[in-house]
């Protein structure tokens, strides 16, 4: 089986984890093509043996889409590939829809974010029309690949076409015994959250929270553009003693020097980051996002909250106070991640099953 797959991740061409995992897809494949969607220069390089990874550049964005448009028609005119995945259903799912029709090859589009939540779609404009493309794209799909029930839920509603869930796999955990980080004093309570620092992962309301909570310490680990937005609110409300960032990094020593996790965004569509601290045995309060709910259910493995303030910091008071509830959702939790690891070997053939199963449905045609 031939395929190609759409994305956005330059990172692909950094030696790293990412050119790591695309390079392991090679074994689901006979050939496998991965198409970068990103401004710059051209490139090329092969991960693997039959991995060739692409990305044919452009000045802009809109310009990078129309580059990889052609770039695929050629490259499909020339030779023949059973399958094509996009890992989004906005720009990337309308092209690999319009080459699945133009070349007759099966098409899988992959739901990674909630985006068909109300409070996706009241973000902004951009949200709106993002959601509008979703549902169509998704309606034409072979298949859909969702990273969760919730994800799952929503494509389901939209297609009567395969729709299987293939969660992120999980890291385990590291054996080794850890340093304990700079940012975290071992003898207070300390709340840490892994995000990259974007609007919609409202690590604000973190920041607000710990207004009320006078013994309690918090630590951001990440990135992004709302960084500087972060600092200048943790300063103007005092907290710079008792909030710190930390640098994106490998987060597994902040799980375990930590005494809860907690994320607040406003929508996700799996939330890595939360079924990681579950693995690592951290107490976890959360937003009604992503795996919240559904592979862990609230009061039981969870925390939920309400994205204010007032309600979070009640929630991580309530853990703080609490050392048998800590202990009772943390492990509860930590036994419903653990069921989730799989072995390297065993993702790639569950993805292998997904991208099977999509060759045997019906490519869109404009005909229900």
């Amino acid at each position: 089986m031939n395929i190609i797959m759409l994305s956005t991740d330059s990172k692909v061409f950094e030696n790293g984890a990412v050119s790591k995992r695309i390079a392991s897809y090679g074994s689901i494949a006979e050939e496998l093509l991965f198409v970068v969607f990103a401004s710059g220069t051209q490139k090329e390089v092969m991960l693997a043996p039959n991995v060739r990874a692409v990305s044919t550049g452009g000045v802009n964005k809109p310009l990078a889409l129309f580059a990889g448009t052609i770039f695929l028609l050629r490259e499909t005119a020339k030779k023949k590939y059973n399958l094509i995945s996009s890992q989004d259903p906005f720009a990337l799912g309308v092209v690999g829809l319009f080459i699945s029709k133009v070349r007759r090859l099966a098409f899988q589009v992959q739901l990674h974010t909630d985006c068909f939540s109300p409070l996706y779609i009241s973000e902004s404009l951009r949200r709106r029309v993002e959601s509008f493309v979703a549902g169509f794209v998704i309606r034409s799909a072979s298949c859909v690949r969702a990273v969760s029930e919730r994800t799952a839920s929503a494509g389901r509603r939209l297609t009567g076409r395969s729709v299987g869930i293939l969660p992120l796999p999980l890291s385990t955990i590291p054996q080794e015994a850890l340093a304990c980080p700079k940012e975290i004093m071992e003898d207070v309570f300390t709340v840490v959250s892994v995000a990259r620092f974007t609007k919609e992962k409202q690590l604000h309301l973190l920041v607000d929270a710990m207004s009320f909570l006078p013994n309690m310490h918090l630590v951001l680990v990440g990135d992004g553009p709302e960084k500087d937005n972060l600092q200048v609110r943790i300063a103007e409300k005092g907290l710079t003693a008792r909030v710190r960032i930390a640098p994106w990094q490998d987060p597994a020593p902040y799980y375990a020097y930590a005494d809860a996790f907690a994320l607040v965004s406003r929508y996700e569509g799996y939330g890595l980051a939360i079924m990681e601290a579950a693995l690592r045995g951290l107490p976890i309060v959360v937003t009604d996002v992503g795996v919240s709910g559904y592979e862990l259910k609230n009061d039981m493995d969870i925390l939920a909250t309400s994205p204010t303030a007032e309600a979070i910091a009640s929630a991580l008071s309530r853990l703080k106070e609490d050392s048998a509830l800590r202990e009772t959702i943390a492990s509860s939790a930590r036994k419903k991640a653990e069921d989730l690891l799989v072995s390297e070997k065993e993702y790639l053939s569950k993805y292998r099953q997904t991208l099977v199963a999509c060759t045997t449905e019906q490519p869109y045609t404009g005909k229900t």
